[in-house]
């Protein structure tokens, strides 16, 4: 019997080992190109795949942006309807127009002086009397006596409208300084009505040209004295004749109406002599302005950018101090020392 090896073939197959081999190794190049195949198909399928997300990415990023450019163009023609009222743009200015009034009084103060806000009116410039009260004193030889309170009571004022005698504000004006002068006799008071608006011409004023350019002539003593008691006597009935606006409240209009139905002249006559009209001041910009003209007077050397930065300082300053409750004073040497070393808290 004849045996055969594994090399030379199996035993017993009658196949030689060169044709199995060759049989598998085709076998086996038929698996491999068809996990190639199946592979390459896979690859092509998340090719295709991720080309489509990237597609339908573009598509969202381009409908989005052209959404959000048709929403934008919606939202440009749009008008949303605002109650106007809301807008208190002439509250605010009022409030700027005051704090830059209150810093140019306060770098105009003299030694004797000191300013009280929102305390007789919006600013009290408080002081002792001067003059010849003082002089008298001072040359003779007689005990000091204590000098009298002196304070100008200061109400500011944003108007667009003119200013005339039968306004709300100006009759306001004159009844709370009327109730002033009863509540305080020991003070020497007067009052400024400080106001961006000019002065209008009221319909029913008897007399020529208006009735608060009449009192200024009288305050101003421009009459000769039949001339002015005749210009009292028109102040005074037209005073008579003026309703009590909402906003006055019934004690000063009281004192208003008494000063003013009295046959004696001297109380309305003393009113008019101790009530300025100041009209046509400039706005809070012309304040500013002021303020920065006065900067440079008190020292030349500063330059424009440090000036800028004084009356920030200042301004925020006294706006601070407005927003406290309680006593709100200023002096002449509060000025000094927020000039030499500004420190807002």
């Amino acid at each position: 019997m004849v045996l055969r090896t594994q090399r030379s073939g199996l035993i017993g197959s009658g196949i030689p080992a060169s044709e199995e081999n060759y049989g598998r190794s085709r076998k086996l190049q038929r698996k491999q190109n068809e996990r190639s195949v199946v592979g390459t198909a896979a690859n092509l399928e998340k090719n295709d795949q991720e080309k489509l997300q990237t597609r339908r990415r573009e598509e969202v990023l381009i409908n989005s942006r052209s959404c959000s450019g048709i929403l934008l163009s919606i939202v440009s023609t749009m008008h949303f309807r605002a109650n106007s009222r809301n807008d208190a743009y002439a509250t605010i200015r009022g409030f700027v127009f005051q704090a830059n009034l209150t810093v140019l009084q306060w770098l105009n103060l003299s030694k004797n002086e000191h300013l009280e806000l929102e305390c007789g009116e919006d600013i009290d410039v408080v002081g002792k009397a001067v003059g010849d009260v003082i002089d008298q004193t001072l040359a003779t030889s007689e005990p000091r006596v204590e000098l009298a309170g002196v304070r100008e009571l200061g109400q500011l004022k944003v108007r667009a409208a003119n200013l005339t005698m039968k306004s709300e504000e100006a009759l306001q004006a004159i009844a709370r300084f009327c109730e002033h002068q009863k509540l305080n006799p020991q003070w020497i008071l007067s009052f400024r009505y400080v106001t961006t608006a000019d002065r209008g011409v009221e319909r029913d004023w008897a007399g020529s040209g208006s009735a608060i350019a009449t009192w200024e002539a009288i305050r101003l003593h421009k009459y000769g004295e039949a001339e002015e008691a005749a210009a009292v006597g028109l102040l005074a009935a037209f005073l008579r004749c003026c309703s009590q606006p909402e906003s006055v409240s019934k004690s000063s209009w009281n004192c208003l109406r008494s000063v003013a139905e009295t046959e004696d002249r001297g109380p309305l006559l003393n009113i008019i002599r101790r009530l300025e009209w100041s009209t046509g001041h400039g706005d809070y910009l012309k304040a500013r302005a002021d303020i920065k003209e006065v900067l440079f007077e008190r020292d030349n050397s500063r330059s424009t950018e440090e000036i800028d930065r004084l009356y920030e300082h200042l301004f925020t300053f006294v706006l601070l101090l407005l927003c406290r409750s309680g006593r709100k004073t200023l002096t002449a040497d509060d000025l000094t020392t927020e000039l030499s070393a500004p420190s807002v808290s």
